[in-house]
């Protein structure tokens, strides 16, 4: 990973002496390592690590979409926190094994799997993902490679794991509106898209956007 190991060669492989010791508080009470605000420099490094792996998530490995989107939230007020999660970031990037993106041939009709993660995120957050794919016009469309994935952070405060369903559910069907219409002028005719949703406690069924 030639941009991985750039971007870590910068600010050095490891953060090992804060490991050694324990948060100390300052004058103003916050924790040292935790709440400190970062200089502008480190900012600027925390915003160099989201663009240059953001194309990397969305074109190859959708698994970094998770901490990007997260770094992305903190970027504008970094804390010395999330310069070690970028740290760690970098880390797992420059010694990972590459990624592989495999597609096969299919009738190019699309299919939606929608997820949402409650509370798993920092101030009260949840989390909406999906996994956006051609495949084939049958009741349970076999698996892809992704066209789209989504990986983002619900704006406002979900009340229940059942309601973080269901916006994962509109964000992935607004999202699939714009990707059928993009197929139909293309000439691929799209008959209703299933969107596959995760049947636990929610008890929602499977939809289908026309």
């Amino acid at each position: 990973m030639q941009h991985s190991m750039e971007v870590v060669s910068s600010k050095g492989m490891g953060r090992a002496s804060r490991e050694l010791f324990p948060p100390t508080p300052t004058f103003d009470g916050s924790l040292r390592l935790g709440l400190s605000i970062t200089t502008k420099e480190e900012q600027k490094h925390v915003q160099k690590v989201n663009g240059k792996f953001l194309w990397y998530g969305r074109a190859v490995d959708p698994t970094a979409l998770v901490p990007l989107s997260a770094l992305a939230s903190q970027q504008s007020k970094p804390t010395q926190n999330t310069m070690d999660k970028s740290q760690h970031f970098l880390d797992y990037m420059a010694t990972q094994e590459p990624a592989v993106l495999t597609y096969r041939k299919s009738d190019m009709i699309l299919a939606v799997h929608s997820d949402a993660g409650y509370l798993n995120e920092e101030n009260a957050g949840s989390r909406a993902g999906g996994h956006h794919f051609l495949s084939e016009d049958v009741p349970l469309p076999p698996n892809n490679g992704a066209i789209h994935n989504i990986a983002e952070i619900i704006k406002a405060v979900m009340s229940s794991a059942a309601e973080a369903e269901t916006r994962g559910l509109y964000i992935n069907a607004r999202k699939a509106v714009e990707e059928r219409n993009i197929l139909e002028e293309m000439g691929h005719k799209q008959p209703p898209t299933p969107i596959q949703i995760k049947r636990s406690r929610t008890e929602l069924p499977n939809f289908f956007l026309d």
